[in-house]
């Protein structure tokens, strides 16, 4: 079979985390003799200015596709801002035309948003929250920077966190999009719960990560 998988952030220019469950998950099928590729936004890992002296092991059966723009920075901060490709639309446009069995998504907030999730051609679209940043603009429900998050405040919040607005949150747009996703794999009852409660609708799966 032919996958491919679309994230923000992926070895070696990556923090930890869901970077590190996609590049296992990747690593896994490709060791099992399917083709894979994945897609990440080098430029977001370049957000800040830091780099990485790590340097990627070539693994049989997976191809790695590092989006770079001329603008650099630019390009994750109008996918940021407009929770749309952007800048990357292009690049994921050609990758995601291939003739992929099943195109999996994973953290989206900088490489395309909401947005990415209507490119996929595939006859299967999976999409893994890792965190909660479908509905949450700090990703992991820790409000004003200082205790869990136990009513929305989005919006103050964000402010607080440094981080800008995103006006398209108080859209359609989430909705619009998660409706080309066939199932939204969750690593918890506990996640799963919060997404209904924030009026997320979609086919809940267990991602098997916990």
């Amino acid at each position: 079979m032919r996958f491919c998988h679309v994230t923000t952030f992926y070895p070696p220019h990556h923090y930890g985390g869901d970077a590190i469950i996609t590049q296992a998950i990747c690593e896994h099928l490709a060791g099992l003799g399917h083709e894979v590729d994945v897609v990440y936004c080098w430029d977001a890992f370049h957000l800040d200015g830091r780099d990485t002296d790590e340097t990627r092991q070539e693994v049989p059966g997976l191809r790695v596709h590092a989006l770079h723009s001329r603008l650099g920075p630019l390009s994750p901060m109008i996918t940021q801002q407009t929770g749309q490709p952007g800048l990357k639309r292009r690049a994921l446009k050609r990758i995601l035309g291939h003739d992929y069995d099943v195109v999996h998504f994973h953290n989206i907030s900088l490489v395309g948003g909401p947005g990415v999730l209507k490119m996929s051609q595939a006859p299967v679209t999976l999409y893994t929250t890792h965190e909660h940043w479908l509905f949450c603009p700090t990703h992991v429900l820790w409000k004003y920077r200082s205790r869990p998050c136990e009513k929305p405040e989005c919006f103050s919040c964000t402010l607080v966190a440094g981080r800008p607005p995103q006006f398209w949150r108080y859209t359609g747009l989430v909705a619009d999009a998660l409706a080309h996703v066939d199932c939204l794999l969750v690593p918890s009852e506990f996640t799963a719960r919060k997404h209904r409660e924030a009026g997320i609708v979609a086919h809940f799966g267990h991602s098997g990560l916990e």
